[in-house]
């Protein structure tokens, strides 16, 4: 993460040719540098402990973790997508399963 040297705020990345980070309060304008793209910080929060940050570049977001299941794609019909759960309420009595095509990007949820 980056912060603005002028206002404090933090910066937003603008993904342009070639890439900045921009300050939506003060409009403080930078490059962002090459390497900054796969740097990994150290953070400490006020009551969860340390943490890490990675900022992922172009390559490592290629990467797939989730499995791959056999599902449409409701944009591009496709028959391959990313999927993963979460369980929401008190004793995990619902859960929501979502599907990312691996071929442009959309993504979609059932409630179950």
């Amino acid at each position: 993460m980056w912060f603005c040297p002028e206002c404090g705020a933090l910066l937003e990345i603008v993904h342009e040719s070639p890439a900045s980070l921009n300050c939506r309060k003060c409009g403080y304008t930078t490059k962002l540098k090459q390497d900054a793209s796969t740097e990994k910080r150290t953070t400490h929060g006020y009551d969860r402990g340390v943490r890490e940050v990675a900022v992922l570049g172009k390559e490592e977001t290629k990467l797939r973790t989730f499995p791959i299941v056999n599902v449409k794609c409701e944009k591009c019909g496709k028959n391959e997508s990313e999927s993963w759960a979460i369980e929401v309420g008190s004793q995990g009595t619902s859960s929501i399963t979502f599907f990312r095509c691996t071929s442009c990007g959309h993504t979609r949820r059932e409630v179950a």
